[in-house]
């Protein structure tokens, strides 16, 4: 009876470390098990929502969003336009030189009605009637530049339009018409329109590159141009979370681990170096006690054997392969 003891004592020593399972804090029924359970749930909680999968997602549902937008936005119609209530009213004014003296015969035309008028001895012009709207007074005379004086007529309000011609030729160019209207509705619908679907293509190739995990950079700039996908705003806010989550995934991306001059695993290859230091497990966030074997992922991440072989990284997603 007591050499079988003494066999099983020896079969347990010689036992190989990846055989070893890790304690189950579900058993521990104290407060400290209590806590490390809780702490096990949100570690692994935390590794699956930031990661490069979930920014791939969130960026997925922008590009949809954005697309709606676009094609609500091209479906959107003109409202009927309603011509501004004015009345015909009034243009005159005086046309003088350089010293103030008035030009006596100058041709005053009126466009678009192709009215023509001239000056009188004081230098004084008066088209009567004028329809309201739009219109362009060009004073010319021999010997003098051209004046051209663009205008807006409103019978409820009256002005001179006077003008100053200089000696020489050219042309002098007035726009006394008041500020231009916004933009029309077909130019800021198709504005709009290129807007939004340059932010959801931005945010459909960041959903690509978070997904392969490739080109961190491209990715962050792909997804900061995502939010002008917008997408009844839902779009803006998805493209936004996401580039809050790539922030702490920098090193779950290939190329950042290269430029960094890290070493970096084959997609299908990882090791498993034996333990010289206190070592924090990513799954189960337990101790990985020195002198045991356990396994090195490339993006640096440490598992136990028993908690990483057959499983994937929480981190960079690399299989670990039994």
């Amino acid at each position: 009876m007591e050499k079988k003891e003494k066999n099983t004592q020896a079969h347990a020593i010689n036992t190989p470390p990846n055989n070893i399972s890790p304690p189950s804090y579900g058993q521990d029924t104290s407060a400290g098990g209590v806590i490390e359970e809780v702490k096990e749930v949100f570690f692994r909680f935390e590794r699956r929502i930031f990661s490069p999968e979930t920014v791939a997602l969130l960026l997925v549902a922008a590009f949809l969003f954005g697309v709606l937008s676009v094609v609500f936005v091209l479906a959107q119609t003109q409202p009927e336009f309603k011509t501004p209530q004015g009345t015909a009213g009034d243009v005159a004014g005086f046309v003088r030189d350089t010293n103030g003296t008035p030009l006596v015969g100058a041709a005053v035309r009126l466009k678009p009605e192709g009215l023509t008028t001239y000056t009188n001895y004081n230098g004084y012009y008066l088209f009567e009637n004028v329809s309201a709207g739009e219109h362009e007074i060009s004073i010319s005379m021999p010997g003098y530049t051209t004046a051209v004086i663009r205008i807006y007529v409103d019978g409820q309000s009256s002005r001179l339009y006077d003008a100053v011609l200089s000696e020489g030729n050219g042309t002098v160019l007035q726009d006394l018409r008041p500020p231009r209207s916004p933009p029309s509705f077909i130019e800021m619908k198709y504005f709009l329109a290129s807007v939004f679907a340059a932010g959801s293509v931005s945010a459909l190739m960041g959903a690509i590159c978070s997904w392969r995990r490739e080109h961190f950079r491209r990715t962050l700039l792909f997804a900061v141009v995502g939010i002008l996908s917008y997408g009844f705003l839902a779009g803006s806010i998805l493209a936004g979370v996401a580039v809050f989550f790539l922030m702490g995934q920098k090193y779950a991306f290939g190329t950042e681990r290269e430029e960094k001059g890290e070493r970096r695993a084959d997609t299908d290859t990882f090791t498993i170096p034996v333990s010289d230091q206190k070592l924090v497990c990513y799954l189960c966030n337990g101790e990985i006690e020195k002198g045991r074997g356990y396994i090195e992922c490339g993006c640096g991440a440490t598992y136990h054997l028993s908690c990483g072989l057959g499983k994937r990284c929480v981190v960079c997603g690399q299989e670990f392969v039994e």
